[in-house]
């Protein structure tokens, strides 16, 4: 979904309906911070079935945060969006990691 903001003038200019390009950069930055606040409820639900062993993808949420506050702030510059992709791929990267380092270490 990030990686829709730097090309969402190009793609209204080709007639491509994107999901930025159907809400608007505004509207659809805030759902994105609803969709990053979305999966780590789900992940909460999961330590709580899954057991702690799962605490450790939590981490994630740090860059996943970062990356949603900086896109709802600079939904306009895309300059300023580089930064929020890369802190999105990082989040990903440091939840599979550790999530399944948790699983390792649990047995």
């Amino acid at each position: 979904w990030i990686n829709e903001f730097p090309d969402e003038k190009a793609d209204r200019a080709a007639g491509k309906h994107t999901l930025v390009v159907r809400l608007g950069r505004r509207k659809a930055s805030r759902i994105f911070a609803m969709v990053i606040g979305g999966a780590f409820l789900i992940q909460l639900v999961a330590m709580a079935v899954a057991g702690p062993s799962q605490v450790l993808g939590f981490v994630a949420i740090v860059p996943a945060i970062a990356a949603a506050r900086r896109l709802w702030r600079h939904h306009e510059k895309v300059r300023e969006i580089v930064p929020a992709q890369v802190l999105t791929l990082l989040s990903f990267v440091v939840f599979a990691l550790l999530a399944g380092v948790g699983l390792l270490i649990s047995g």
